[in-house]
């Protein structure tokens, strides 16, 4: 699977945006080394900063009970091996195949489906830039641990973001064994286009549910520096966050 581009938003935000700057995202301990389903009852505590600016703080050390409110999020937890801890995921969460088995919990982009979602009893609910931050609220006002986790703008971030949630579901050892992995993939796809010298239009469709202005993703988003780091041009490279492009401007 292309898991570099599947960390990327699987959709386009509600309020296109400019590229975040880099965020320090730390925790006030070290994560405990137990084993997943023990943390309620042996790891201490954690708090780490969201990409709201907001103070998030594990009470249990490291979440057990995951509801996952983007595809993006559902991936990097099931790539780290925590999909047994994921109880809830939205309903675009389709891959991999396993997390069809976890409990859907609606669409972001319609209704969450907020009574299951506290019936599911999470110690941590995932989110994502596609979440608007009312809907952030709106669960948080549930008494639900809400962590906000920022799109990646470059593959440090990205490489960031799998060891921060490594560090809320006790899976350190799987993140930099999964980093390792795709710093190894990366390096290869740099010594393959080295020594290419042109570089092809590309046009990245995100969503098409207009199918005559589909989505797109622009200036400063990781969608838009994986296709330049893989060699190619991103048409939309010039516009802001997650534009829509008609089928004339592509052909044009």
């Amino acid at each position: 699977t292309l898991l570099i581009t599947l960390l990327a938003a699987c959709a386009p935000q509600a309020t296109p945006t400019t590229a975040p700057a880099p965020t320090e995202i730390p925790a006030t301990e070290a994560p405990a080394t137990v084993a997943p389903g023990e943390g309620a009852l042996t790891a201490p505590p954690q708090t780490f900063t969201d990409g709201l600016d907001r103070q998030v703080t594990l009470e249990g050390g490291i979440a057990t009970r995951i509801v996952s409110l983007a595809p993006s999020n559902t991936e990097i937890l099931f790539a780290l091996g925590a999909g047994e801890q994921v109880v809830g995921r939205d309903t675009l969460s389709d891959f991999p195949e396993e997390a069809k088995e976890v409990t859907d919990i609606g669409s972001t982009f319609e209704a969450l489906n907020t009574e299951l979602i506290v019936s599911l009893k999470p110690d941590l609910v995932l989110a994502a830039e596609i979440n608007t931050p009312e809907q952030v609220k709106q669960l948080e006002d549930l008494d639900l641990t809400v962590y906000y986790l920022k799109n990646p703008t470059t593959l440090e971030e990205m490489y960031s973001n799998l060891e921060l949630v490594a560090q809320m579901t006790g899976r350190r050892e799987e993140a930099a064994a999964l980093i390792e992995s795709l710093k190894a993939r990366v390096a290869a796809v740099d010594e393959k286009i080295a020594p290419i010298s042109s570089r092809p239009g590309v046009f990245y469709e995100l969503d098409a549910t207009d199918p005559s202005k589909p989505f797109t993703a622009g200036k400063g988003t990781f969608i838009t520096q994986l296709i330049d780091r893989a060699g190619g041009y991103n048409i939309a490279s010039d516009l802001e966050g997650y534009p829509q492009l008609s089928l004339e401007q592509v052909v044009a």
